[in-house]
């Protein structure tokens, strides 16, 4: 199933499968900006210097911010 923009809020959880720039081990990651089809991913406070960016087309499963 593939995602659009409007589905993703920032405050959601996402999961992406592995890229070459970032493995993923079955995690979801929050949304903390939405830049057009890209979402940043909070990584600064877990494990990298700064956050990551994914294209939305490779998200796979999103938890909502209720």
């Amino acid at each position: 199933m593939g995602y659009t923009a409007k589905q993703i809020n920032v405050g959601d959880q996402v999961f992406f499968n592995s890229t070459q720039r970032l493995s993923n081990h079955d995690l979801f990651w929050k949304v903390v900006e939405k830049k057009g089809s890209k979402l940043v991913i909070e990584l600064k406070k877990y494990i990298w210097n700064e956050d990551s960016m994914i294209d939305i087309t490779e998200v796979k499963g999103v938890l909502k911010n209720s």
